[in-house]
């Protein structure tokens, strides 16, 4: 500590310090003065006096210390010096104004309780105590960090009573903060300040999955950046996380598997009761026990007998982090399973491989319905492709594709939805080369199509299945069939091994891949080195074609999907079947008031797009009394794991990208007044001036007796 972190806050009393010579004033009056005696004998008395003399003068000296040391301190005190060292405002920047920016973290974690009320509570408390702190000509705005950052004001201004104004109705928002934007937006906002003190005071619980990955690039040295923790040290939590629905779109009466992970956070074991509920009819409950800081995994099943899209919740007793006891989903439940099939030659040619598919699928439709619902169209007919529109979109005898198409049908995939290519023409293997291509990375083949390998039909040769994974639900039914074997192949590609590509399920006869799978997202790729047209092989006049067709569109959906897609704070979607006319459509919020969502509806069908979703809850579309669809919002995941950092680690993060960071309990008042101001002195010199009279009367004390 140096002279130069002590400010004086009452100068106007610096003419005081003469009263320090009080003391030496009295002291050089009050001397005692020399008495001549006559004594016979002088020798024993001259030394005794001499003796007395030097102990008389050593205590006038410490007296006259000690009561100058009073006077000082006194007057010290009565300057109201301020230390500066460890607050956000130095000694030399006391006569500088300030512009601050206060940061509130809304995230769902704040909204944790603990010590009498929640952290988000005790952040407003901070954030109006912080406010409150400033002086008249100081400027202040208020950021409250949720999925985006929203500002009070532009820039930092003197309307002090609309920012507490904005903080007293100020909100958890349940999303996810992002806190690089919010430190961002403060930074920015800051930048236009000139000849102030700048200021970024963050309130928050500092929760470890959000902030250990927060950066403090945007943040400039020169601004002062403090860190204000409102959490609690017991943070125990029990939730549910990773829940899945397998199949993501089941049919009618077909069994449905979900499964989901049980959480406990905190120090002790808990014992509670889960309950799911689909819908108003199937209502499952158990109860569970979850070890200190452990997971256990529950699965129920069940089957639903109508079409439609059934709601569900998991539940879980309330808790000290309310918001996230519930955990939302949707089962979208076809009455049979809706397949897209995508030709460019079903219109020229009666035998394209796209027809003899489609067919396939519903050998006869006039007499009775088959589990799958066909659509057959050419590839660029702009249809809406949705996970919930079409279950499988089959791609054979294909044009190029443009990158619209190729956008499309990859978002499909990475949403839940299947794609079966069957490698007919040129075209489609174009195609496929080019969906690797505009994945930017995220999907690699299982393997790559070279150039076609042609056997004529009529002269004999051909290849067939030489080997097939009989494991894998697609074979698993024709373990016994030896007429698999003998389905002749007169055209496919010779391939490219890619490793780590995917899962090859067949091969041909002179070793090339014939059936292959990989994963996209939350969505599955399934590659067919063959044609089913009656020119390149003899697939579609056996009596295993249509059987095998069905397992392969069956086990081509993907076999589980998470329902936590869609999270607060994002934007939100849902399919919409059988309808184009939206006119007397509402959209709704869970908590029942109107929503706002876009929508684009084309052939019946359309996707809707809620692009707010402030709760937790589910976002509906409603046609009078009709629910037409719905779509599950759940809060962030990440949000119900309350391990909070500490100051110093806050200090480990911070400093390693700007230097310097400050750190302040955010639930004291006082302490918020001291780290912006500085620490008071005053008090301290009073206490020691009363010292300095207590040892001064100790000492007469002493000496008289």
């Amino acid at each position: 500590m140096t002279i130069s972190n002590i400010a004086i806050t009452n100068p106007a009393l610096a003419i005081a310090g003469i009263a320090a010579i009080v003391p030496l004033v009295v002291h050089l009056l009050t001397r005692r003065t020399t008495r001549v005696l006559t004594f016979p004998s002088l020798r024993f008395l001259k030394s005794a006096r001499a003796s007395q003399a030097r102990l008389y003068r050593l205590r006038h000296l410490l007296l006259l210390i000690l009561r100058t040391l009073a006077v000082l301190l006194l007057w010290v005190a009565f300057l109201k010096p301020v230390l500066h060292l460890g607050a956000v405002r130095e000694a030399r920047e006391r006569a500088l104004p300030s512009a601050v920016v206060v940061v509130l973290d809304a995230s769902a974690s704040m909204g944790h309780r603990s010590m009498g009320g929640t952290a988000f509570a005790r952040g407003k408390t901070a954030a109006r105590a912080l406010l409150g702190t400033l002086g008249a000509a100081d400027k202040a705005n208020l950021i409250i960090a949720g999925a985006f950052p929203v500002a009070s004001f532009t820039e930092p201004s003197e309307g002090r009573a609309m920012l507490e104004r904005d903080v007293e109705s100020a909100e958890l928002s349940g999303a996810r903060a992002d806190m690089d934007a919010a430190l961002a937006e403060a930074a920015a906002q800051l930048a236009a300040c000139r000849n102030v003190s700048r200021e970024i005071h963050v309130i928050s619980d500092f929760q470890r999955s959000n902030w250990a990955a927060v950066g403090f690039g945007d943040v400039p040295p020169d601004v002062k950046l403090t860190f204000l923790p409102v959490g609690a040290a017991d943070t125990g939590n029990l939730f549910v996380s990773d829940v899945t629905v397998s199949p993501p779109f089941p049919t009618v009466r077909e069994r449905v598997v979900l499964s989901c992970r049980v959480v406990n956070t905190g120090a002790e074991a808990a014992a509670a009761p889960i309950e799911l509920r689909v819908g108003d009819g199937v209502l499952l409950k158990r109860e569970t026990r979850v070890a200190a800081r452990s997971a256990v995994t529950e699965v129920f099943q069940f089957a639903l007998s109508d079409p439609g899209q059934f709601e569900g919740t998991i539940r879980l007793p309330g808790d000290a982090l309310p918001v996230d006891d519930e955990r939302y989903f949707v089962v979208p439940v076809a009455q049979r399973m809706p397949v897209l099939v995508l030709c460019d030659a079903a219109d020229r040619e009666p035998t394209a491989s796209g027809r003899l598919i489609a067919r396939g699928l519903d050998p006869f439709p006039d007499r009775s319905p088959s589990a799958f619902e066909t659509t057959l169209s050419r590839s660029g007919s702009g249809l809406p492709l949705a996970a919930g529109l079409q279950h499988v979109i089959v791609v054979t005898d294909t044009l190029p594709f443009d990158g619209a198409m190729l956008t499309r049908l990859l978002a499909y995939m990475r949403d839940g939805g299947s794609v079966v290519f069957f490698l007919s023409s040129a075209g489609d293997r174009t195609n496929l080369l080019a969906l690797e291509s505009a994945s930017g990375g995220d999907l690699t083949l299982p393997f790559r199509p070279l150039g076609a390998v042609s056997v004529p039909a009529d002269a004999g040769g051909a290849v067939t299945l030489a080997q097939a994974n009989f494991d894998d639900p697609i074979f698993e039914k024709f373990r016994e069939v030896e007429e698999l074997g003998k389905v002749r192949f007169f055209r496919h590609f010779g391939v490219e091994r890619v490793e780590g590509g995917g899962r090859t399920l067949a091969r041909f006869s002179d070793g090339a891949a014939a059936l292959a799978t990989k994963a996209v997202g939350a969505g599955w790729l399934s590659v067919c080195n063959f044609s089913v047209a009656p020119d390149a092989s003899d697939f579609a006049r056996k009596v295993l074609f249509v059987p095998f067709l069905h397992e392969l569109l069956k086990s081509a959906r993907p076999r589980g999907n998470a329902i936590d897609r869609f999270t607060v704070g994002r934007a939100c979607s849902t399919a919409v079947t059988g309808m184009d006319d939206f006119g007397q459509v509402r959209f709704l919020r869970p908590d029942g008031a109107a929503a706002q969502a876009l929508f684009n509806a084309e052939h019946g069908n359309s996707v809707v797009v809620f692009s707010e979703t402030p709760q937790p809850g589910f976002y509906r579309v409603w046609r009078g009394d009709r629910r037409l669809a719905s779509a599950a919002v759940n809060v962030d995941e990440r949000e119900s794991d309350l391990d909070l950092l500490d100051a110093g680690q806050l200090h480990v993060a911070a400093r390693a990208a700007r230097g310097k960071v400050l750190a302040a309990s955010g639930v004291d008042g006082g302490t918020l007044r001291n780290l912006r101001h500085g620490r008071p002195l005053w008090h301290w010199c009073v206490v020691g001036m009363l010292v300095c009279l207590v040892v001064e009367q100790g000492l007469w004390a002493w000496w008289r007796g």
